[in-house]
C-alpha cells in the first residue's frame, strides 16, 4: 500500500510538472500573438446615409491591406449608447459623419477628421507609417 502512495505522488507530480512547462511554453510562444495590441479605426456613421456606406468600403478596403495589425469598430450615431462606447475610448460624439479616428495602439489618436478624398488620402498615410 505503501508503495502505492509513493508511485502516485510521483505521478501527480510528473503530471503537475509538464502541466506548468505546458503552461509556461503556451504562454511564452501564443501569448504576444493573441495580446499584441493593434492599431485602432473608429468610424462613426448611420445605416441610412449613403456617404457613410461610400466611406465605409473606403475604409474597410483600407484596412484590408493590413490584416490582423488594425482593429475596426463602428459605432451608429443613431444609437443611445453610441456616446457611452466613444466615452470609453476616450472619444467625444463628432459634429458630422461620416468620420472616423485612427488610434494608435495605446488609444492615443493619430489621425481624425469627416470623410473626404483628402482625408483619406492623409489617413491612408497615417496608417501606413504607423504599421510596424
Amino acid at each position: 500500500m505503501n508503495s502505492n502512495l509513493k508511485n502516485n505522488k510521483k505521478r501527480i507530480n510528473l503530471f503537475t510538472i509538464f502541466s506548468l512547462t505546458l503552461a509556461l511554453f503556451l504562454s511564452i510562444s501564443l501569448f504576444p500573438a493573441v495580446a499584441q495590441a493593434k492599431l485602432k479605426v473608429v468610424f462613426f456613421c448611420t445605416d441610412w446615409n449613403a456617404k457613410c456606406r461610400d466611406a465605409r468600403k473606403t475604409i474597410n478596403d483600407d484596412i484590408a491591406k493590413y490584416p490582423g495589425q488594425v482593429e475596426y469598430k463602428e459605432f451608429n450615431v443613431d444609437l443611445n449608447v453610441t456616446p457611452d462606447q466613444a466615452r470609453v475610448l476616450g472619444l467625444s460624439m463628432p459634429d458630422k459623419i461620416p468620420f472616423f479616428v485612427l488610434l494608435d495602439k495605446n488609444g492615443n489618436v493619430l489621425y481624425q477628421d469627416s470623410y473626404s478624398t483628402a482625408a483619406m488620402s492623409k489617413f491612408d498615410s497615417v496608417l501606413n507609417s504607423n504599421i510596424k
